[in-house]
């Protein structure tokens, strides 16, 4: 019996815009994909690309990618960007050495480049966001 692979393959619309799954999403931890640029992405029918909330942050930073209007501007990507929150990132971090930071009920104290910061319920909410594609 033949692998059928059609019967695997879904599609799916997503703003408008049409997707098919299963997809491979290159690697954009920190909006960039290493050898190539969108523009190759794109012309070879990439589709998506995985980004990390934890390292956008750290490096270049939420003041650069806002100042760029959002991480897709920022990156000239048109695809879909699909984000890991980067919980393990931190949570490594703070494993790693306890002087890194701490896990509590209430959230996450964790120092990033010697800056304090917290992530709980109270102060910071991640919010879904949708953008159409091409």
């Amino acid at each position: 019996m033949a692998f059928d692979l059609n019967k695997y393959l879904k599609e799916y619309v997503i703003r408008g815009g049409k997707v098919q799954f299963p997809m491979y999403l290159p690697d954009a931890t920190r909006a960039v994909t290493r050898s190539v640029d969108s523009s190759d992405l794109e012309i070879i029918g990439i589709e998506a690309v995985v980004i990390n909330t934890y390292h956008l942050m750290s490096t270049p930073g939420t003041t650069v990618i806002e100042q760029a209007g959002g991480v897709k501007q920022f990156m000239h990507w048109n695809g879909l960007a699909v984000s890991d929150s980067g919980g393990f990132q931190i949570l490594s971090l703070i494993y790693e050495t306890s002087l890194s930071g701490q896990i509590k009920d209430e959230g996450v104290i964790f120092y990033q480049k010697g800056k304090k910061r917290e992530i709980n319920s109270n102060s910071i909410c991640v919010e879904p966001r949708y953008y159409d594609l091409p």
